[in-house]
């Protein structure tokens, strides 16, 4: 089934030594996001890029509950290794300063009474490493805004693209 971006609705920010972006002022009319990223890398240490859900269009976060986790392998590779978060859903990998992180991520039932669930991929230049990506909230409906940040420190650089989908 084909979604189509709901009444235009969409949001960008590039990161520049940012801690946090936040997405809010969701219309209750859209359910499901297609959240983009590329060219993101950290500002130094070694962290995971993520994003936390609110109910209160951002007056607070979600910061536990979560069951989310990535599967990664070298392009060239048959070998999976595995990486999870519950603070958080994950978007990438655990990277370390430097090297690029591109991917994207579908958000399902956000402002609805169902558990919000997720599935993605990510491209990880360093390695070449291919992720496929899922989680859920365990607890918690009717999401209106989340916020894209590292598990720890400052998103180095990074262009977010986030766009409504029906």
């Amino acid at each position: 089934m084909a979604q189509n971006i709901v009444n235009g609705w969409s949001f960008s920010a590039t990161a520049s030594n940012t801690p946090v972006i936040n997405v809010t002022n969701i219309p209750s009319s859209i359910n499901n996001v297609l959240v983009t990223f590329s060219n993101v890398s950290i500002a130094s240490g070694i962290q995971f890029l993520m994003l936390q859900l609110s109910n209160n269009n951002g007056s607070s976060y979600i910061t536990s509950g979560y069951l989310s986790g990535q599967n990664y392998a070298p392009y060239n590779s048959v070998t999976w290794s595995n990486q999870s978060l519950t603070t958080g859903i994950q978007l990438g990998f655990q990277i370390s300063a430097g090297p690029f992180s591109t991917g994207n991520c579908y958000l399902y039932n956000l402002n609805t009474s169902a558990v919000v669930t997720s599935t993605g991929s990510t491209f990880w230049t360093a390695g070449s490493l291919f992720g496929v990506s899922g989680g859920y909230l365990t607890s918690g409906t009717g999401m209106n805004a989340f916020r894209i940040l590292m598990d720890a420190g400052n998103i180095g650089t990074g262009i977010f693209k986030i766009y409504g989908l029906n």
